[in-house]
C-alpha cells in the first residue's frame, strides 16, 4: 500500500491514510480501490468517512465509524470507482479523528493514473491510485 497525500504537511491527525488499486485504471472501466486507515495513537476514540469528489463513486464512498480502534490496526475500505476521463485524476478524503473530546480533520489526495479504454499504459496496480477520500476519525464524518 501507498500512503495518500495529507493537504497540510505534516498532518497533524495521528492516522495514516493508505491505499492500493487492484487493477490497472482505464476510462469507462470500474476499478477496485483498496484504503486503509491506520490509527498512530491508542488515544483516537472513533474513526469513520467518506470517499467524495473525484471519480464516480460506485460502491464503498461511506466508511462505518469505527469506536476505539486499535492503535496500529488498520481500518479496511474497498472503494469502486468508474474513471470518465484519461490523465492523473485524484479522489480527495476528508479525514476527522476524535480523540480527548476534540474533533480535527485532514484532506487527503490519492492520484489515480487512468489510461485509455483497452490500453496497456499507465496504471500498475499497487503503485498509482486514484480518488481521495473523506474520513472521519474519532467523530461521525462531516455532512
Amino acid at each position: 500500500m501507498v500512503s495518500a497525500v495529507a493537504a497540510n504537511k505534516p498532518s497533524a491527525l495521528p492516522i495514516q491514510v493508505k491505499f492500493e488499486l487492484r487493477d490497472r485504471p482505464r476510462v469507462g472501466q470500474p476499478v477496485n480501490l483498496d484504503l486503509a486507515i491506520v490509527p498512530m495513537s491508542a488515544a483516537v476514540d472513533r474513526v469513520s468517512g467518506k470517499v467524495e469528489e473525484g471519480l464516480d463513486i460506485i460502491d464503498g464512498a461511506d466508511i462505518a465509524a469505527t469506536d476505539r480502534p486499535v492503535e496500529g490496526a488498520p481500518i479496511r475500505q474497498a472503494v469502486k470507482v468508474l474513471p470518465n476521463q484519461e490523465g492523473i485524476l485524484s479522489v480527495h478524503a476528508v479525514v476527522a479523528v476524535d480523540s480527548g473530546g476534540q474533533t480535527s480533520s485532514e484532506a487527503y489526495a490519492i492520484p489515480l493514473i487512468v489510461g485509455a479504454a483497452g490500453s496497456g499504459s499507465p496504471g500498475v496496480p499497487g503503485k498509482t491510485v486514484g480518488p481521495a477520500t473523506a474520513f472521519t476519525v474519532g467523530a461521525a464524518a462531516p455532512q
